[in-house]
């Protein structure tokens, strides 16, 4: 095979020269072919990658949501102690040791502070129960 270049010089090649190209060109398809692949590889582990973020995210959001739902929970139970305190409080003041009446207001609970609703659960706070007896 007499491969000529396209340089001002038309000499042919010599063969040694056609070889030394044709393993550069055929290297160059290799090169191209790992790169391919290699670039297909990236976008698999890049796809995977931004799932798991997105996952974590899910999770973190999640996560937030528990958190909050369980500080409500400690506030509306703080909340109930101090009223059963107060209630407790109420029920000895007066100096005499004689109980006194309890105000409307000690004993007016609205139906969301009487049932907490958390995971579908029913959940009666104690003083509630007291109450209704």
């Amino acid at each position: 095979m007499i491969v000529t270049h396209t340089s001002t010089n038309p000499a042919p090649l010599s063969p040694h020269t056609v070889d030394v190209l044709i393993t550069i060109s055929s290297c160059l398809r290799h090169v191209g072919e790992e790169a391919r692949a290699t670039e297909s590889s990236l976008k698999a582990l890049v796809s995977d990658l931004e799932d798991r973020v997105g996952e974590l995210e899910d999770e973190s959001r999640m996560r937030q949501g528990r958190e909050a739902a369980w500080e409500e929970r400690l506030r509306r139970e703080a909340a109930w102690e101090e009223r059963l305190r107060r209630l407790e409080e109420a029920d000895t003041s007066g100096g005499d040791g004689k109980k006194r009446k309890k105000k409307k207001e000690d004993l007016d609970v609205s139906k969301d502070e009487r049932v907490h609703c958390i995971s579908g659960h029913e959940i009666r706070h104690p003083a509630v129960a007291c109450q209704a007896a």
